[in-house]
């Protein structure tokens, strides 16, 4: 398989098996074609939820393996990326694959003021691609 989308971004990652599911991002809270969201579905647990739900459905479907794009760990670029960090697909038995800064994202963020005080503007952006295969597709 060649490069997979990850978001708006391309980026080479491994060899795929037949039957990969790919999930780029889920923006919790849109409620129209903006970038806003309702903070009241913010920090509720909503997009684990769908995270958990769609890795057993992959499960029950007989997928392969799960693609997910991870993203940085910070509330704005969260929101506007949608998606969840390295951190949550790692706890669910992902394993990333390939990281990389895209400068085009950085310019979105920095202009946007996305990007929280004393953190390199790279560490803010730094996407990943995480791989969770069939023999770690079993719920948690």
């Amino acid at each position: 398989m060649g490069p997979i989308v990850l978001g708006r971004l391309r980026r080479p990652c491994p060899a795929l098996p037949a039957r990969t599911l790919v999930v780029c991002c889920y923006h919790v809270g849109q409620l129209d074609d903006t970038d806003a969201r309702d903070p009241r579905y913010q920090g509720c647990g909503l997009g684990l939820r769908l995270l958990d739900h769609f890795r057993d459905w992959a499960t029950e479907a007989g997928f392969a393996a799960v693609v997910a794009k991870a993203i940085p760990p910070y509330r704005p670029i969260m929101q506007f990326m949608g998606g969840q960090p390295a951190s949550v697909y790692q706890a669910r038995g992902f394993e990333i694959v390939a990281d990389w800064v895209d400068p085009e994202l950085q310019a979105i963020v920095e202009g946007r003021g996305f990007i929280p005080e004393k953190v390199l503007p790279a560490d803010a952006v730094r996407v990943s691609c995480c791989i969770r295969t069939a023999n770690a597709l079993r719920p948690l």
